[in-house]
């Protein structure tokens, strides 16, 4: 199973690669800014394809609650628009 985390510099992807080692019949691709953007829905779309992902774990985010609301364009392309393109770019690799 190949299995996609976003975030994956993150304190929560961080957490789950110290955990993957420990799954090694699964097969884990990290990506976080700037070698992957989920914001990026052709760039993930190809992404996904390539490495026939299966699942994805996203811990990618907008975190930066009082900065959200000065930057909310950017938070909202992340922590909305940005998982909608992960979900479509999975149902295109499921044929779904």
């Amino acid at each position: 199973m190949n299995i996609l985390v976003t975030g994956s510099n993150g304190q929560l992807g961080s957490e789950i690669k110290d955990v993957a080692a420990s799954y090694k019949s699964f097969c884990f691709f990290f990506m976080d800014l700037p070698a992957l953007d989920i914001c990026n829905s052709s760039e993930l779309d190809i992404f996904i394809a390539k490495n026939k992902i299966d699942t994805v774990i996203n811990c990618a985010a907008y975190t930066a609650v009082d900065a959200a609301e000065e930057n909310a364009v950017i938070a909202e392309q992340v922590n909305g628009a940005g998982v909608l393109n992960l979900v479509h770019a999975l149902a295109k690799v499921k044929g779904n």
